[in-house]
C-alpha cells in the first residue's frame, strides 16, 4: 500500500471528560464561599507562583480591620493589667520591707521617748518631794510634778498602745488587703492575656482568610476551568461568579 496524507476518522465509542492524569485542583477556601474577582484565562499556561485567582476579600477585610482594633484594644488592656500587677507586687513588699519597718521605728521610738519621760518625771518629782518636805517648794509646784508625772504615764500607755496595734492589727490587715489586690491584679492579668490570645486567634483566622483570597499556581501547568454540565446542574466559571467553599475552581 502506498502511504499518503488524508483525514483519520475517530469514533468515540464511550461518552466521558478527557482530562489529565497529573491535575492539581484549585478549590476556594474561603469560609462561606466567595465571588471570582480576577482569573487567567481558560486554557492558559501558568508557571509555578503566578496568580491564577483573585476572590472578593471586601467583607473580610473589613472584618480584619475591625478586629485589628479590637486586637490591639486587648494588648493594651493586657499592658495595663501587667503594669498593674507589678505595682502590686511593689506595693506588698513596699509595706512589708519599708513602710511597715519605718512605722514601727517610729512607734518603738516613742515608747522609748515616753519612757524616758516619765523616768524623768519621776525623778523630778522624787527630789520635789524632798524639797517640799523641806519647805523648799510650795504644795503647788509639788501638784505640778505629780501632774507630769500623770501626763508622762499616760504617753507611755499611749505609745504601748500604738506599737501593740501597729503589730497586731495595722501590719497583718494591710499585708491582707495588699495581697487581695496583688491576687486580684493577678488573676485580670491572666484574663486579659486569655482576651488577648482569643483576639489574635480571631485577627490569625481572618488574615488567613485574606491570604486564601488570592490563589497562586502551585506549580507549572494549563489552566482548565472545572466548568460541569448534567442534567442536575451546570457551572460556569468566568469573574462574578459565586463560588462555594471547597469548590473546585
Amino acid at each position: 500500500h502506498l502511504v499518503a496524507r488524508r483525514d483519520l476518522q475517530i469514533t468515540v465509542t464511550e461518552e466521558g471528560s478527557l482530562v489529565s492524569d497529573d491535575n492539581v485542583d484549585i478549590t476556594c477556601d474561603v469560609d462561606g464561599g466567595s465571588t471570582v474577582i480576577e482569573i487567567v484565562d481558560d486554557g492558559a499556561f501558568v508557571t509555578k507562583g503566578m496568580e491564577i485567582v483573585r476572590l472578593d476579600d471586601s467583607v473580610i477585610s473589613e472584618n480584619a480591620t475591625a478586629q485589628k482594633i479590637a486586637y490591639e484594644k486587648a494588648r493594651a488592656l493586657m499592658i495595663q493589667a501587667e503594669k498593674d500587677f507589678a505595682a502590686a507586687k511593689i506595693a506588698v513588699e513596699e509595706y512589708r520591707e519599708g513602710i511597715f519597718k519605718k512605722d514601727l521605728r517610729t512607734a518603738e521610738s516613742n515608747v522609748t521617748a515616753a519612757t524616758e519621760r516619765l523616768q524623768a518625771t519621776q525623778n523630778t518629782l522624787a527630789y520635789g518631794e524632798r524639797m517640799f518636805r523641806k519647805g523648799y517648794i510650795t504644795p503647788q509646784q509639788l501638784e505640778a510634778q505629780k501632774s507630769a508625772v500623770a501626763r508622762a504615764k499616760l504617753d507611755l500607755g499611749t505609745a504601748e498602745i500604738g506599737l501593740n496595734v501597729l503589730t497586731t492589727f495595722t501590719k497583718p490587715k494591710m499585708i491582707t488587703e495588699l495581697e487581695s489586690i496583688r491576687d486580684a491584679a493577678a488573676a485580670r492579668l491572666e484574663s486579659e492575656r486569655a482576651a488577648l490570645e482569643l483576639e489574635k486567634i480571631k485577627l490569625e483566622r481572618l488574615e488567613g482568610e485574606l491570604r486564601k483570597c488570592t490563589i497562586i499556581a502551585p506549580q507549572d501547568g494549563l489552566v482548565i476551568y472545572a466548568n460541569k454540565r448534567s442534567y442536575r446542574q451546570e457551572t460556569e466559571i468566568k469573574e462574578g461568579v459565586a463560588v462555594r467553599e471547597r469548590q473546585v475552581i
